[in-house]
């Protein structure tokens, strides 16, 4: 039998709201709108929350490396 392995450790969010993204990317909450609005950076709205994967995060801050 195939053991389950988490993404993550008990109690470390997958994912995080706007203010947190704000304050983990030091941008903006205009600067990540246009982010999402502009394909750079992936979130999910789930009712009236839209929320950050961190992965997501962690990609789109290394992109801006690149430039």
């Amino acid at each position: 039998m195939k053991e389950h392995t988490p993404t993550s450790s008990p109690g470390t969010p997958r994912a995080v709201r706007l203010p947190e993204a704000m304050h983990m990317t030091g941008l903006s909450r205009g600067s990540l709108y246009r982010a999402i609005a502009d394909g750079r950076l992936q979130s999910i709205k789930i009712g009236k929350c839209r929320l950050f994967l961190l992965p997501d995060i962690e990609r789109f801050l290394n992109a801006g490396r690149d430039t």
